[in-house]
């Protein structure tokens, strides 16, 4: 044996062993991809609504929802788009059509989108506008008799990327909000 065979099978013992790392790192990428991908549709929260009725000082009327989400994934996500439906009841009717009140909406490109690392939480505050003189404005000023609202947060659309990928992966979020069921108290007016 020559010594041009000894670094020749050299060689392919080493590409050999790169090939094999290279294949365990993709195996363990997608496995946590797809462990981040499941485990946010769960942590993802609803931290706070607050409403904002019109009155004296303001003509339009509207809600922030303020949402969290907790990667407790091993890599990186972020909130590409974030689209959901803010429907208002009294706290003792059930939810109609006629009580939706709009959609909150947040939509950013793959490069401008914040990352959330691994064990942090990042907070989503978004705005549902209501115009005045619409029958969601009507449905938006429904306080029960001790002049609390009951907001209820419901179809949610979300797309999160994997930045260190560039995976994209839409999903609806199947928790549903609410916030004044009758086991909740429903929120008091902001301002």
């Amino acid at each position: 044996m020559n010594s041009a065979t000894k670094v020749l099978g050299l060689a392919f013992l080493l590409l050999a062993a790169i090939g094999g790392g290279i294949l365990v790192q993709t195996a363990v990428n997608y496995v946590w991809v797809t462990e981040a991908q499941s485990a946010i549709q769960g942590n993802i929260h609803v931290a706070a609504v607050l409403v904002f009725p019109a009155g004296p000082n303001r003509t339009t009327a509207y809600a922030e929802v303020v949402f969290n989400v907790t990667n407790v994934g091993q890599v990186s996500i972020a909130i590409i788009t974030f689209e959901f439906d803010l429907y208002m009841g009294n706290g003792s009717r059930g939810l109609t059509q006629d009580e939706r009140v709009g959609t909150g909406s947040f939509s950013r490109d793959r490069l401008s989108a914040v990352a959330t690392p691994p064990g942090a939480t990042t907070q989503l505050a978004l705005r549902v506008n209501v115009r005045p003189n619409t029958p969601e404005f009507t449905a938006f000023h429904v306080p029960d008799a001790e002049g609390r609202y009951h907001p209820v947060i419901s179809s949610a659309r979300v797309v999160v990327s994997f930045p260190e990928f560039d995976v994209f992966r839409p999903f609806t979020w199947a928790n549903r909000g609410a916030y004044g069921s009758p086991s909740q108290p429903g929120v008091l007016p902001a301002g």
